[in-house]
């Protein structure tokens, strides 16, 4: 199968997700079976359909874990759910981690209870729970693996973000986080394509981590860099001393809240960073 409209190079051997054509998407191997509770059913023209209050859709690098399975194994490597560590290693579970990566999406927005219905791509995080939420519980620390990077693209404009330890969000330093979008008109009901592209690179000598966020209006393969972006760690409100999430995840996450959109194609790749 060709790469979904490709910008860079796939790495050899990483891990790779492209969206099943047929058949039940969440089949207990890269994305949890309990996943229907947002729909997932399949129309008539190939597409599936997502809807939900809360949309938490996880595609896993390698395959799906039970949250227990998922902290034991961690903890073998990283017993105290240590950013250092995580750096250090370069990565939260394995080295099938989603680190750098592309990721390619073909939807459609339908009416939703939200005005402005949004889909984001959430990267290098492995668990999404409070430190005091009862999922973690004996695990305060285990929300450091809930840091991330944000990419949101809503009807009418885009959002970049930072998310440490879940749930504790920034912006970009000296940069605003949320960009207009233009050229948006007539969204709803037509297939647009979004793709997000995060690795880490260097600028001026200094590590960095660069976003890119593209947008194919016209679904015809023409991906316009719409948000360019540079975390240098030393962004604002980093309580905790995440400082540059340089790590992998176990999977990356498409989130929306509120929101009704039919999935056609859906491409996650790791890839060799530009240099």
């Amino acid at each position: 199968m060709e790469e979904l409209h490709p910008k860079y190079q796939r790495k050899s051997e990483g891990s790779y997700y492209r969206l099943p054509r047929e058949g039940k998407i969440n089949d207990g191997i890269r994305m949890d079976k309990g996943a229907d509770k947002w729909g997932l059913s399949r129309q008539p023209d190939g597409g599936i359909l997502v809807e939900g209050k809360k949309i938490r859709l996880k595609i896993w690098a390698d395959k799906f874990m039970e949250q227990k399975d998922l902290m034991e194994e961690i903890e073998k490597h990283n017993p105290k759910w240590s950013y250092e560590k995580a750096r250090d290693l370069g990565f939260w579970l394995n080295d099938k981690d989603f680190k750098n990566v592309e990721i390619t999406s073909i939807l459609k927005f339908e009416k939703s209870d939200r005005p402005d219905p949004f889909v984001g791509y959430v990267v290098r995080s492995a668990i999404h729970d409070l430190r005091t939420d009862k999922e973690i519980s004996g695990r305060p620390d285990a929300c450091h693996a809930g840091s991330a990077y944000h990419s949101n693209t809503y009807s009418d404009h885009l959002e970049e973000k930072i998310e440490w330890l879940h749930a504790n969000y920034s912006d970009m330093n000296k940069e605003n986080m949320t960009k207009k979008i233009s050229d948006t008109d007539g969204i709803l009901n037509k297939k647009v394509g979004f793709k997000f592209c995060l690795y880490n690179t260097k600028k001026n000598g200094k590590k960095i981590v660069k976003s890119e966020s593209y947008h194919d209006w016209n679904n015809d393969g023409n991906f316009k860099l719409t948000w360019e972006g540079y975390y240098d760690g030393t962004e604002k409100k980093d309580t905790e001393g995440a400082k540059l999430m340089t790590w992998g995840g176990a999977y990356i996450i498409l989130k929306s809240n509120d929101t009704r959109y039919v999935l056609y194609d859906l491409e996650v790749k790791e890839i060799v960073p530009p240099t």
